[in-house]
């Protein structure tokens, strides 16, 4: 019975921000579905034989360092990986065993990780959990669902954020590296051997002018601010001032500002644009543009090439991608031995 009871803890998310983000709101729900179905479909399909029916009797999937997983929290935790994946449809055949095989895994590791955190001496924060607790006894209050199986879910969601700020802490725990460590030689070279990471991109200093139009409009109201847009280029092109159009005919906000929106790099506009502005030399002003909002005219004042900042100036940032890398392979590390030294004996007829 105790081990029964611990192995309740066992159960779904394959990772703390995937169940906080995405898996909280939903994951009570989830879990009060029944896997009839899964199970009867891992039976129908296992060989039939005298260790599998003990097994069955017995519900116990696997052993992890002594650790009892059992059949049912498997099978849940089958269940609930394959509606996260697959929404509400059914696993292809043909991916079916190696699906069954990738969730007995990632099981097994948590399983793993929750005992070394144990072991370890760490203790969860039940003020945190109590708090989420009481965030999803409010949001399904009135579900059905929720009302007939309340006690049962709550067990089990209390003892799987358990386990979650468990493994949460032991992971942040092994991929600490101390301060005092680093030494400003080793940020230099990873400073000098990823580059990319501390460059500014080239920056684009760009006016705009904007005829608006309704994305709904038909096609005469955009044939109109196009020809609208060539008449104003025209001009520019004849030594009108574009800032003083920008302010009269444009409908973006920095039309007060003569059109000027400052510097802008990749990501900041529409791919088209940036495309455009790429090509065009300091001082060109583009043809007409359809964008979404309107038809545009582009000038492109001014451009600065990427450029690598001083060590100086981004040694914190520095620190920082180091320390998080170093961490992952610490943390890679870890867990391979812990594979390696780990006793799992698992009970292939259910896979």
């Amino acid at each position: 019975d105790k081990a029964a009871h611990g192995s309740k803890s066992m159960r779904q998310k394959f990772s703390k921000n995937q169940f906080v983000t995405r898996g909280k709101n939903i994951a009570c729900l989830m879990l009060l579905m029944t896997t009839a179905a899964v199970a009867g479909e891992l039976k129908s399909s296992a060989d039939v034989g005298s260790s599998h029916a003990a097994a069955v009797e017995k519900q116990v999937f696997a052993t992890v360092n002594g650790e009892v997983i059992t059949l049912q929290v498997y099978l849940d935790f089958l269940q609930n990986a394959q509606r996260r994946k697959y929404y509400h449809g059914s696993v292809p055949e043909e991916a079916l065993q190696k699906f069954r095989r990738q969730v007995a895994d990632s099981l097994i590791e948590r399983t793993l990780l929750a005992v070394a955190a144990r072991e370890s001496g760490l203790q969860p924060d039940t003020k945190v959990i109590e708090a989420n607790l009481k965030q999803i006894e409010s949001r399904y209050a009135e579900n059905p669902e929720w009302k007939k199986n309340r006690k049962q879910a709550l067990a089990v969601l209390r003892n799987n954020m358990l386990q979650d700020n468990l493994i949460e802490q032991l992971e942040a725990k092994i991929k600490s590296i101390p301060e005092l460590a680093l030494q400003d030689a080793q940020l230099m070279t990873y400073y000098k051997e990823n580059p990319e990471k501390f460059t500014t991109p080239e920056r684009l200093r760009v006016a705009i002018i904007l005829l608006s139009v309704d994305p709904s409009s038909g096609s005469p109201a955009w044939k109109a601010a196009y020809a609208e847009a060539e008449a104003l280029r025209a001009k520019l092109t004849k030594g009108a001032d574009f800032s003083e159009l920008a302010r009269i005919h444009s409908a973006d906000r920095s039309a007060q500002n003569g059109g000027d929106m400052g510097f802008v790099h990749d990501g900041m506009l529409a791919p088209l644009v940036h495309k455009k502005l790429r090509a065009m030399q300091v001082g060109e002003i583009s043809e007409p543009l359809v964008l979404l909002q309107g038809i545009a005219l582009l000038k492109l004042n001014a451009r600065e090439p990427p450029q690598l900042n001083p060590f100086a100036g981004v040694k914190s940032r520095v620190q920082s991608l180091w320390q998080a890398e170093q961490g992952k392979k610490v943390w890679q590390n870890y867990l391979e031995d812990l594979r390696k030294k780990a006793h799992i004996v698992r009970n292939e007829a259910f896979l």
